[in-house]
């Protein structure tokens, strides 16, 4: 039986034809055979479609799982001094709340002050950067002139002008979709926060035990302890690379410095791209404020500087001994999820592909995607090599 599976599909073909009747039967089976591989990609296309399409409310409950197996350890240590889970699961979202509730009333003005002059400030990026944007003009009045000539300008009048939504409008509903979507991760965190223990107990009973005698409640367990751990170990050095952009762009008098240094801190939950949406923000923000070129430099040249030392240095020799991940694999997964659930996507990719190769390590099914997904650390390699797990 090991034999056979280890064979490829044009081996299993052929005994497959081998063992087949002649005629009809045969034929049927070939058919059979050669469907196996569309069956799997039409399946895999309608997983992906069904994600895309309910990404409202998928997106919540990946959320709400992975936060509810992270803060579990929370839940199991009140029962052992005989709290209830549902009263923890209260308490714990309690905290939840407070702490996001009091970072949005004291970044909210700076917040406020920057999105009321965003028409205004990206006037003066432009005035700024003249010395890009008229080439850019002049090449744009040199084709509509060649189109006066060539005749192929349209006729103004059969024109219908559509009023784009303006920013408050878009920012209301993006409001609005937000508040919702916080709403699902929160009923999500508490349901499964409160009575998390008895789905694994019942998980234990309705999936079979692995060949290394784990189960599906062991798994869970597994993924619970490393995101924790992940969590824990991620936010506490991004809380510091957040508090070191403060301290520089204070000093260097960047206005708003607690704002940027907040932004640096979460965007750095998403490895790589958030790095360089901090960067880019920065610049622009320097733009604005400092007149001349070496005071606009300086603050993201800086804010780079740091940003690299942390993802090269910090994170791997803190977090790469524990959570060893392909930076190959991780940027694919990234690039995925962000296209597929946009940014939400993106900022809970890393510990997703975390899950799924705590996964792959029970199944030996998927174990050779696994393999691919850790970095196996050779002798020639840099010991502080960066890795995805910023």
């Amino acid at each position: 039986m090991a034999g056979e599976e280890r064979l490829g599909g044009t081996d299993r073909l052929i005994m497959t034809l081998n063992d087949a009747p002649v005629g009809a039967e045969r034929r049927h089976a070939a058919i059979s055979v050669s469907r196996i591989p569309w069956i799997s990609t039409l399946a895999m296309i309608a997983v992906v479609t069904t994600l895309y399409v309910g990404r409202s409310f998928f997106i919540p409950l990946t959320i709400g799982v992975l936060f509810a197996l992270s803060l579990m350890p929370i839940v199991r240590l009140g029962q052992r001094i005989g709290i209830r889970a549902e009263f923890c699961a209260v308490m714990i979202l309690a905290i939840l709340i407070g702490a996001v509730g009091f970072g949005i009333t004291r970044l909210s003005d700076p917040i406020r002050e920057w999105v009321t002059t965003l028409p205004a400030s990206a006037n003066i990026i432009e005035d700024r950067l003249r010395y890009f944007v008229v080439p850019v003009q002049e090449m744009t009045e040199t084709a509509r002139q060649l189109e006066k000539v060539t005749g192929t300008v349209s006729d103004p009048r059969s024109t219908i002008a559509l009023r784009p939504p303006s920013l408050i409008e878009q920012m209301l509903l993006a409001g609005r979709d937000v508040v919702l979507s916080l709403g699902l991760v929160l009923l999500f965190l508490y349901f499964f926060l409160a009575y998390g223990e008895r789905f694994i107990a019942n998980a234990r009973i309705v999936f079979p035990v692995a060949k290394d005698g784990t189960d599906a409640g062991d798994v869970m367990n597994d993924i619970g302890r490393s995101m924790s751990q992940y969590l824990l170990l991620v936010g506490a050095i991004n809380c510091l690379l957040g508090l070191a952009e403060f301290t520089a762009m204070y000093a260097l008098g960047m206005p708003n410095a607690a704002l940027w240094g907040a932004m640096a801190a979460a965007l750095n939950f998403i490895p790589y791209v958030g790095g360089m949406v901090g960067l880019g923000v920065v610049s622009a923000v320097s733009l604005l404020t400092f007149d001349t070129l070496s005071a606009v430099i300086l603050p993201p040249l800086v804010y780079f500087i740091i940003d690299s030392v942390e993802g090269t240095v910090v994170t791997p020799l803190i977090v790469g001994h524990r959570f060893s991940l392909n930076p190959a694999m991780g940027v694919v997964w990234l690039v995925f999820w962000g296209w597929l659930w946009g940014p939400l996507g993106a900022f809970i990719a890393m510990p997703m592909l975390m899950a799924f190769k705590i996964l792959c390590d029970h199944l030996p099914e998927l174990a050779p995607i696994g393999a691919l997904i850790e970095l196996k650390r050779g002798k020639s390699q840099n010991r502080l090599s960066p890795l995805v797990t910023e």
